[in-house]
């Protein structure tokens, strides 16, 4: 399935023009001067055929309404299953909840429908001095929540990884810092009955044994729009020669290999 990336800086984005700047564009019905109406004059012609244009803005305007209704439906459902389903949901409020990311694919099961979500939580005692953020799969049609999961660190990146038998992986690396060191450690999940469920990385194990993947301090993961990972030995990298490793995701046999794209 082709996936979307959407951040919430687009989303309030669209829904602030649809709410306030696409609203005055509507017309304002008969006897407005958008369609006037001339006494005396045949108007069944207006009445049954109305101009392409007016047409095709009235049903933009009627898409960008229901995105809208779209949206804020997903945003409450979101806040809902927070609500219910976080370990320290007695210490948030509704507006502490933020949706940061929304990636769409498949995670339970083969070409299945589904939104993965990722929500940072404001104003939230620090445990450890770690952040938190939540990731939540829903399906997309009637919004019912397939798996929750708790993700407690300051950065969160997640990305997804299709395999050829259409049931997408997730890959999600939680970082860290305390008294100016960082550390990440990298999650690899596949969904099984409803349960975000860890899968040994294997083939990163030929740069790390897994006892220091788990808590990588002074090597870092950066996967790229093409499904490359690469490691570094900082945590933001300048030069080539800060690059420790790189691991191409081959979605055949679902695993990265090692060395650059062909």
């Amino acid at each position: 399935m082709k996936k979307r990336v959407v951040t919430i800086l687009i989303l309030l984005s669209l829904t602030t023009c649809l709410l306030f700047g696409c609203a005055g564009e509507k017309g304002t019905g008969n006897g407005s001067s958008d369609s006037p109406v001339t006494s005396g004059q045949d108007n069944s012609i207006m009445e049954t055929e109305p101009e392409s244009g007016e047409s095709l803005s009235g049903n933009a305007e009627e898409k960008e309404a229901e995105d809208v209704r779209v949206l804020f439906s997903l945003n409450q459902k979101v806040i809902e299953t927070v609500l219910e389903n976080d370990d320290a949901r007695a210490e948030m409020t509704e507006s502490d909840i933020v949706i940061d990311q929304i990636l769409y694919g498949s995670f339970s099961q083969p070409d299945a429908d589904e939104v993965l979500i990722i929500c940072e939580i404001m104003n939230m005692p620090h445990v450890g001095g770690l952040g938190r953020k939540a990731a939540i799969i829903l399906e997309t049609d009637s919004m019912n929540v397939v798996a929750y999961e708790e993700l407690v660190a300051d950065e969160v990146w997640v990305g997804i990884l299709p395999v050829n038998n259409g049931q997408d992986r997730v890959i999600c690396s939680l970082v860290g810092t305390s008294q100016g060191f960082s550390t990440q450690y990298m999650r690899y999940f596949m969904i099984l009955d409803g349960q975000w469920t860890l899968v040994q990385v294997e083939e990163l194990w030929t740069l790390m044994p897994p006892e220091e993947l788990e808590t990588s301090e002074g090597s870092f993961f950066y996967l790229t729009s093409d499904d490359v990972l690469i490691a570094a030995s900082v945590k933001q990298p300048t030069d080539t020669s800060d690059i420790t490793a790189v691991f191409r995701w081959n979605q055949e046999i679902g695993q990265f290999v090692t060395g650059q794209r062909e």
